[in-house]
């Protein structure tokens, strides 16, 4: 359950600080992409930590009707497939900006040759990922509230 929540929580703040950042322009927005991207990439890792977890420790069955488990795993499947669709888009867009890898302030490579036709499909996909999954995540809350 911790990792749902830290996942939840970080897929939250990346969604505010997402819109929040796009108020600024140019170099005023760079500490708060690096920011986003970091936030981003641990909340990435963490995904992937917690698939392998429900790999290795599948949730107990919920009683309900046989069309609703089906529902409920393919959500579940989809939640996970934006994330890791997101996390690949949102890290391998931060590399091919240019931009120095700034992790939490650490820098961690400086200014490279940006790669601009990859980066604006990552930032494509990134955004695309991140709307659908505002809508099936609220799809998933809705049903989480119906069975509780």
């Amino acid at each position: 359950m911790l990792l749902h929540w830290l996942v939840a929580a970080g897929i939250a703040f990346l969604f505010v600080h997402g819109f929040y950042m796009m108020r600024f322009e140019g170099a005023e927005r760079l500490p708060h992409l690096n920011l986003h991207r970091s936030v981003g990439v641990t909340i990435f890792a963490l995904v992937l930590v917690r698939i392998w977890w429900r790999m290795v420790h599948p949730p107990p069955p919920i009683p309900m009707p046989e069309v609703q488990s089906w529902i409920a795993g393919y959500v579940h499947v989809l939640i996970y497939a934006l994330l890791i669709v997101n996390g690949i888009a949102g890290t391998v867009g931060w590399v091919a900006s240019g931009d120095p890898v700034v992790f939490f302030g650490v820098p961690l490579a400086g200014e490279r040759t940006a790669v601009p036709a990859l980066n604006r499909l990552c930032i494509f996909a990134g955004l695309t990922t991140a709307r659908i999954l505002i809508v099936v995540v609220v799809l998933h809350v809705i049903a989480v509230i119906k069975h509780e």
